[in-house]
């Protein structure tokens, strides 16, 4: 395997980790937002 496609695999799996934690964030901003009120949204989070 070539170092360009070894990096290319692992930069794939590190955008299907952003998109998991992205998801997890909006998740929570939504719970808290239930929960709280306003001031959770996922800008806030980050």
């Amino acid at each position: 395997m070539t170092h360009w496609s070894e990096n290319r695999g692992r930069e794939q799996q590190g955008n299907g980790r952003a998109k998991y934690g992205d998801n997890i964030l909006q998740r929570l901003s939504q719970e808290l937002s239930a929960e709280f009120g306003k001031g959770f949204n996922h800008t806030n989070l980050e």
